[in-house]
């Protein structure tokens, strides 16, 4: 969803299918080279450094997508959230 918002709200989309769908067609190419990166090949160093590519490419997403609506961005609750992901 988090995509599908900024598509709308930064790239002036107003299509963007269901449940990303066509994606490459909508999408800011920023945000499609993002989930790229953020897929993970088959081993646990490659699973834990696409976690934290995702979250990365959700939080790039989300600031923009937050500024061009002119909302607040949850900087505590990021902040939360990757320290708890880099625990361990």
């Amino acid at each position: 969803p988090m995509v599908e918002w900024h598509a709308r709200a930064c790239g002036g989309k107003t299509e963007t299918w269901f449940n990303g769908r066509f994606i490459e067609q909508w999408a800011d190419e920023k945000a499609l080279r993002a989930l790229y990166d953020a897929s993970a090949r088959y081993d646990a160093a490659d699973v834990a450094r696409a976690l934290h590519e995702a979250g990365a490419a959700f939080r790039g997403i989300a600031l923009e997508t937050a500024a061009a609506l002119d909302f607040s961005y949850p900087h505590d609750a990021d902040a939360n959230i990757s320290a708890w992901l880099n625990v361990g």
